[in-house]
This record gives C-alpha cells, structure tokens and sequence, in this order.
C-alpha cells in the first residue's frame, strides 16, 4: 500500500483539479493526511479572492481546525509582501472524527463538579441503573429519564417488556450507555441545577452536545441554547460561541454570533478550542456570511455622499477648531478609501462613527505638526501624511 501511496502524491501533484479546483483538492488531501501536498493546493488559491472562493462538498470532510488554518495561510498571504513563499501552519496533531456518530476523545484532567457528591452514588433514591462507557454507575430515577428523554422512554419500555435488563449487586435494573462518565455526569447535573456552571472544556461540551441531540433531550439542549444566547462570551469570543451552536444545532445562537463577529476585524481572527469538532463547511459558511455583509454594506455605503459625509458631520467642526481653513478642502476619495477599507474588514453600522472618530483624533494632532513644520511645504503635507 505505500507504494501505492507514493505512486498516488505523485500524480496528485499534476492532476489538473489542482489548478482548477484548488480548494476541492486541498480538502481531499487534508482528508488524506497529505499535508505536504495541500500545501500546494492552498497556494493555487491565492489567485482567487478569499471572498470568491465557492464551498465544495468536501469541506464537510475536514474539521473547522484543517479550513482555519487555511484561512490564517490566506489571511497571512493578503499582508506578506511575497505570499507565494508563506507555508501552511502544520496541524501539531490530527484533529479527532467530525463524522456524525463519533463522539470526541475526552481530554485529561477535566474540572469535576464540586456538587454532585452523593446524587448518583448507591445511597441515592433510585431504581435503575446507568452504566457509562467507562464502567461507572450513575443510580437515577427511571421516571426522570423518561421525563427528559423520549429516546430513554422507549429503551426503558422495550426493556421493561423483553424483561431482559440486566441487574447488579442491588438488585436494580443496569442500563448500559455509550457515553464516558464525565458525559453522562453533565448531561444529569445540568437537568437537576439550574445553577450548573457551563461548560468550559471544548472536548467535554461537544461529547454533551452529541449526547442532548442523540437522546432527544430538548429541555437540557433549550438550557444550553439559553446560556449561549445570554453568554459575555457572545461579544468576547463570539467564533467560540459560533462553534458551540453548530454543535447544539442552534440556529439562533450561531446567528447572532455571526453578527456579533462582523464587529471584529477578519484579521485579528483567532483559533478557538473546538473547531475541531465542526466541520470545515461550518465555517466556510460563516466566512460567506461575512463577506456577503461587506459587500451589502459597501454598496450603502458608495451610495452615499460624500460631501454630507464628510463635510456636515463632526470633522468639519474639529476641522474649523483646529483653524486650518486649507484642510476643509481634503480630498474625499481618499476619506471614502479609507472608511470603505474599515468597513469591508468590519461591516457593523458603528464602524462609520468608528472611522469618524479615528479621523477626529488623528485631525487633533495637525496643530502641533503644523508648528513643527518649517517650511509651507511641510505644512501643507502633514495632513495628508497623517491621513
């Protein structure tokens, strides 16, 4: 088999997909494992706008972590002065399975709860059994896994008519379940307190969110949805809270976080734990989203006037402030560059008044270049320069 993997990078390297379909190709070699090779396939890209590259079915293949760091290749490229020599950033270690019936690997060292101490142990009122993947025994109420899902429902009914459940030392029917402990843990505490701490641990939050969406637990899945919607994280880290609703399949959470990261420059992106457990489409889509809201934004934008702009809002009184009578006469295509420019990377309503202030306090710094300057020259450059 290796040497038919080595006959096939070679041939992958001429393959004419990787020229006319680069990002198909840097997918299908990413799946591969061929880093090498997708880092050939991501430069061809560098021919084709970051805004303009249309999603392929093969992103669904890779994890959110493979198509970031291809973002951070051609966010990269965009401000190196010779981008054709930027190399992809190598993944430290392969990302785990984005396929929908894998759950994720749980990391070491996990945060315990502090307070669930004697809830699920042999002293709790109980009779049944769940035994998680790990061999740990959870003692519960059968009418409360009932109650909270209709997928245990149906387990404990057929159960209950086979007369086939297996039983312990105690003599209470055992339920085996797919989930590790710390799983099964979080899925039962978050239905008991109201008050339970969220989750802070990627691996964990997205092993529970597979857990909610498998057995149908729609009142733990709508609490979590909650805590994304009214989480600090929303205007924080906005990507984050991206990821954690395309893992609950929230609509709404994932929504308002792609809003909420228009007022972040595309630029000052960075990676966030849990990438990895979405797919490289899942952000793809955002990234869409994002350049669709700077295009529709720069098109309201170049509408207006320029004149009205510029001229009837603040920086004419800061201007008339600073008593420099020349400066009123700036040229606005250089004005209407620069906010255009800002407006594109950040595509919210307040990067106008942004932009205005940022003008307003670099037009407070021409008196004192103007009584540095020695000749008319110099006095009459400044303000450009500054701008």
């Amino acid at each position: 088999m290796d040497v038919i993997e080595r006959k096939l990078r070679v041939l992958a390297g001429t393959w004419k997909l990787m020229e006319s379909e680069p990002l198909r190709m840097y997918a299908i070699l990413v799946n591969l494992g061929w880093h090498d090779m997708s880092m050939l396939a991501a430069r061809n890209t560098l021919n084709t706008p970051l805004g303009k590259l249309l999603g392929v079915d093969e992103l669904r293949e890779i994890s959110g972590s493979d198509y970031f760091m291809f973002l951070e290749y051609r966010l990269r490229c965009t401000r190196s002065a010779r981008p054709q020599q930027e190399l992809l950033i190598q993944p430290i270690k392969d990302s785990p399975s984005i396929q929908s019936n894998t759950l994720p690997v749980q990391a070491d060292g996990l945060r315990k709860p502090t307070h669930e101490k004697g809830l699920f142990d042999s002293s709790a009122k109980a009779d049944i059994i769940l035994r998680s993947s790990d061999s740990i025994d959870f003692f519960v109420l059968e009418s409360l896994l009932r109650v909270v899902s209709p997928v245990f429902d149906d387990r404990c009914s057929a159960s209950t008519e086979s007369n086939g459940k297996l039983t312990v030392d105690s003599e209470l029917p055992l339920m085996q379940v797919e989930e590790d402990s710390e799983t099964l843990r979080y899925l039962l505490l978050i239905y008991h307190y109201e008050d339970e701490l969220p989750i802070q641990n990627a691996a964990l939050f997205s092993s529970v969110a597979f857990a909610v969406r498998k057995y149908k637990m729609s009142a733990i899945e709508s609490r979590l949805q909650r805590h994304l919607v009214g989480s600090p994280l929303l205007s924080k880290k906005p990507l984050q809270v991206y990821v954690r609703a395309i893992q609950l399949g929230s609509r709404v959470a994932a929504e308002l976080a792609a809003k909420n990261m228009l007022s972040q420059d595309i630029q000052g992106m960075s990676y966030v734990e849990g990438l990895e457990y979405i797919t490289g489409m899942d952000l793809h889509h955002l990234m869409e989203y994002r350049f669709r809201c700077g295009d529709a934004a720069l098109a309201v934008f170049v509408q207006a006037d320029m004149k009205d702009l510029y001229d009837n809002g603040r920086l004419t009184n800061k201007l008339s402030d600073q008593g420099s009578n020349s400066c009123r006469k700036e040229p606005y295509q250089i004005l209407e560059s620069f906010t255009a420019e800002r407006l594109k990377a950040r595509p919210r309503g307040f990067t106008i008044t942004e932009v205005d202030d940022s003008l307003k306090q670099r037009f407070a710094q021409l008196q004192s270049i103007y009584n540095s300057s020695h000749t008319s020259t110099e006095k009459a450059e400044g303000p450009w320069k500054l701008l």
